[in-house]
């Protein structure tokens, strides 16, 4: 064995071939290009040290001088690799030459710590890039880890990460390598076909290495053969190891050994880059420890089953003499396939004979505690109607149900994941089922990074924005990774085309990329995923899936109860279809089950659905309809139930009809918002509604349709609100022009468009204007409408503030009085408009300096207006700011 010698200056020297060897160091890494890896003739001649792969012969050579060795051996260098013997005679003394060295050295290329953040094997990022390391990929690394004694880890920085012991957990959890094995190397232990299992994910140059790789794995020596083929070097190894003096011991395994060995059946190799949920992994070992079955549910791409994989790994490493299997249990079909594999894996008597019947047979042995102990997992046990028979009529005669086939054991453990917590909450006695929410934001934003290969590199920008779009969801959020990789944009880039539109997300979201921790046929785009959850509603609970239809048609917070629940609609019915939604994790309920919410995702992935179904149009009829009967006049006493509908009723005036029918619907609802946004004092919005609706019914009704009179007298009342007195004048004499002509002088209408037009002459100092026009109005009005009628009320309050602007206090302070009293009898003592009479009777008695009176009306409207208007409201606003005023005058302001 020739060494590498280390001389006081620090030089490196290669060592004859010895015989007698000293205490040495050893290096394990992974080879880079030809033509950066020094070799035995690149030493001799001095030419290595301007060699990349120098770095880590220097690294290697003072790492050991640290350690108190002289001597330490690198392959790539002390192999004369141009010599057949030394280079046969070399790899058939390798594992010898690392199990004798005193130290092994694993150079970690590839993993950097520019800063002290990575100091343990506890950080999730030390965690990830661990097990992402090349090194676990190499053939020849195998017998490297197993050998020596001592293997201590290092970054390309040279930085300890810790050794064989402190890094076992994740040593075994990322090759799967017992911990014994890891611990304690002995061939004799472990049966031929789990060592080569060992290398069956990893690569060498050459095919044939990767055989020759496991000869000191088995003890044994062969004559190396290059293009030999790979097939033909393991039969080789397979010869050899059964002619070898331990042959017998691996038989021994072989026929006893086998059937006890654990099985191990997850269809899915560990995800190294698994993040975040540390509080339902514990979650789930707590609850085990109490009950034999857990449930995980959560809307599909939530992570159920990556969380139920990460789970099944860390099991075994921490039970490595348990069972571990996985089944598919979305259709009979696959579960029962899933069972035959398990007969077959745990060689189950009975099952080779078709006449048994083979799920009841698996169900028996594993309900046997004598056959040790399990954790089974049941992936994707979304549909009831296979667990359970809901109803006996819609069940074909004899169809099995998979619930009748599940063990029960003290020694088995059971974690079923599933869209439906019905299911859940049936198959585990009752017990509480584990919601699994979305991610925490930063672990989102980890996923994210990780899922971008050489993400540090990448222009991460908008990143925090793109999870929090994505709703923290898993699959979202991996999704979007591979469409960022695949199209080799930034992050940026693809947050700002999903927030372009709503049409742009949900086409994005229906972007179906490979995801290799996913079935293979199953739908990987979260639309297609939710789709699935949707049918399946559609087909158990069409009431259900009508619910949801409309509410993703809605604002999708504080969607009321009371809207959704039809008139005649029993209530068992309608809490079983919210119930369903709710048990698929679509809705969640608010205020008590006053109200709900849907997931924004799943709002655009249920109408995206609609879409597909070619049902969208119908179902926004349908959402029309039902706001048009809900929505109220905007009037006083419905505000608090327009405050509730407010948002809702928005997004319906939002969607896009065609015909004549719908559109003059939606005018009569945009009209009674336009009147609450009024009320409210969003003059603007009111304005740009009735613009809305004017046009609307101009151009489907005509100009001198009633209906369309009514919007122009509308419109003229918020342009005056706005104070465009002028514009509220024109627009309001040829509203009453065509209200005379079309509709008479006497039409309650036409009543109502003078009243407005002489408040707004009024406000353009057309004092006597006003008054004439406001008398007639009043006249008409108690003829028409009747003394006591609000409209009657309101133009009686207009004419005492015309004679107060004309100086008539007397006559005007009368006539308010009048108005008050009358407004607190019919209207009550809270009502806006009786209000604004008490702040009118105080404006004007202030003008006459009659300030007691005037600051008990004042107090009296302010404190009105801010209950019912709110602090905001330009009324409450310009009350408070005149009696501030007033008390500023009389120098009586606290």
């Amino acid at each position: 064995m020739r060494l590498l010698a280390r001389d006081s200056g620090g030089e490196f020297s290669l060592t004859k071939d010895l015989v007698d060897l000293p205490a040495y160091a050893i290096l394990s890494h992974t080879w880079g290009g030809d033509d950066e890896e020094v070799t035995y003739s690149d030493m001799i001649d001095g030419s290595g040290k301007f060699k990349t792969g120098h770095r880590k012969i220097r690294f290697c050579g003072e790492q050991a001088a640290r350690d108190g060795l002289q001597y330490f051996w690198v392959d790539t260098c002390c192999i004369k690799k141009s010599d057949a013997v030394e280079l046969q005679r070399s790899i058939n003394s390798m594992f010898r030459w690392y199990k004798n060295a005193a130290k092994c050295y694993v150079y970690l290329s590839d993993i950097s710590t520019p800063d002290d953040t990575i100091k343990s094997d506890s950080t999730l990022d030390f965690e990830s890039a661990f097990r992402t390391a090349k090194w676990f990929t190499r053939g020849w690394t195998l017998q490297e880890l197993l050998a020596p004694s001592s293997v201590e880890f290092f970054s390309a920085d040279y930085k300890r990460l810790g050794d064989k012991v402190s890094l076992e957990r994740l040593i075994h959890e990322r090759t799967r390598i017992p911990v014994k094995a890891l611990q304690q190397y002995d061939p004799t232990h472990f049966i031929f076909d789990e060592c080569v299992s060992w290398v069956a994910e990893r690569e060498t140059k050459y095919e044939e290495d990767l055989a020759y790789s496991l000869l000191g794995i088995f003890g044994i020596f062969l004559p190396l053969i290059y293009g030999e083929g790979r097939e033909n070097a393991f039969r080789r190894l397979r010869e050899e190891v059964g002619k070898s003096p331990q042959s017998h011991e691996f038989d021994k395994l072989s026929k006893a050994g086998v059937k006890n060995q654990p099985k191990f059946t997850v269809p899915f190799v560990r995800d190294p880059k698994f993040v975040g949920r540390e509080d339902v992994m514990q979650e789930i070992t707590n609850r085990l420890e109490k009950q034999h079955r857990i449930a995980l549910c959560g809307i599909g791409g939530i992570g159920k089953s990556q969380i139920a994989i990460e789970y099944c790994y860390t099991w075994q490493c921490r039970h490595p003499d348990s069972h571990v299997f996985w089944i598919h249990a979305s259709t009979f079909d696959k579960f029962e396939q899933a069972y035959r594999d398990i007969a077959k894996e745990l060689s189950v008597p009975g099952t080779e004979n078709p006449r048994n019947d083979s799920l009841i047979l698996v169900r028996e042995w594993l309900s046997k505690p004598e056959n040790g102990s399990w954790l089974l997992v049941l992936d994707n046990a979304d549909d009831l109607d296979l667990f359970y028979e809901l109803d006996p009529s819609a069940t074909k005669p004899g169809s099995p149900l998979i619930s009748h086939f599940l063990p029960r054991t003290v020694k088995g453990s059971m974690i079923i994941t599933t869209r439906d917590t019905r299911v859940g909450h049936r198959l585990i006695d009752r017990e509480e089922v584990v919601i699994v929410p979305p991610l925490a934001p930063l672990d989102a934003e980890q996923l994210l990074r990780f899922k971008i290969p050489r993400w540090e590199s990448v222009n991460i920008e908008g990143n925090q924005d793109l999870v929090e779009l994505l709703g923290f969801i898993p699959l979202a959020i991996t999704q979007a990774a591979a469409f960022i990789q695949e199209n080799s944009i930034t992050v940026k880039t693809y947050f700002d085309r999903l927030k372009e539109s709503d049409l742009d997300l949900q086409y994005y979201l229906e972007e179906d990329l490979p995801d290799p921790r996913r079935y293979p046929d199953s739908e990987n785009s979260v639309i297609r995923t939710w789709k699935l959850s949707f049918d399946q509603i559609a087909q158990q609970r069409p009431r259900a899936a009508d619910l949801l239809s409309i509410m993703v048609l809605l604002d999708r917070q504080a969607i009321p109860r009371k809207l959704l629940k039809q008139v005649d609609e029993r209530n068992i019915e309608f809490d079983k279809a919210i119930g369903t939604l709710q048990a698929y994790s679509l809705i969640k309920t608010e205020k008590g089950g006053a109200s709900f919410e849907v997931h924004r995702l799943v709002q655009l992935s249920t109408q995206r659905w609609l879409t597909l179904q070619n049902r969208e149009t119908e179902w926004q009829e349908k959402a029309l309809e039902l706001m048009v009967g809900k929505f109220p006049s905007g009037d006083y006493e419905t505000w608090d139930e327009c405050e509730s509908l407010f948002l809702h009723a928005k997004c319906v005036t939002k969607l896009h009809f065609i015909h004549t029918a719908l559109l003059l619907q939606r005018a009569e609802l945009l009209e009674n918002i336009a009147r609450y946004d009024e009320s409210q004092g969003r003059f603007e919005a009111a304005y740009l509604q009735c613009k809305d609706i004017l046009q609307t019914r101009e151009s489907k009704l005509g100009k001198t349709h009633p209906h369309t009179l009514i919007t122009m007298s509308n419109l003229a009342g918020v342009l005056w609100r706005q104070g465009k007195y002028a514009e509220a004048e024109t627009m309001n004499r040829q509203t009453l022009k065509l209200s005379e002509e079309v509709l008479g002088k006497t039409h309650p209408s036409t009543i109502i468009t003078m009243g407005n037009l002489a408040v707004e002459i009024e406000r353009q100092g057309k004092y006597t204007e006003a008054e004439t026009m406001n008398r007639q109005t009043l006249k008409l009005s108690e003829e028409v409408l009747g003394k006591t009628h609000p409209e009657t009320l309101r133009i009686m309050g207009n004419l005492a503030v015309e004679l107060e602007r004309q100086g008539e206090y007397t006559k005007a302070e009368t006539i308010n009085r009048q108005a008050l009293e009358l407004k607190e009898e019919v209207l009550g003592k809270t009502h806006p408009d009786t209000l604004l009479s008490f702040y009118c009777l105080a404006y004007l008695l202030q003008s006459k300096k009659e300030y007691e009176e005037a600051s008990i009306l004042y107090q009296r409207a302010c404190t009105g207006f801010e209950s019912s208007l709110g602090s905001e409201h330009p009324t409450t606003i310009a009350c408070v700011g005149n009696y501030t005023a007033m008390l500023d005058n009389i120098g009586e302001v606290n």
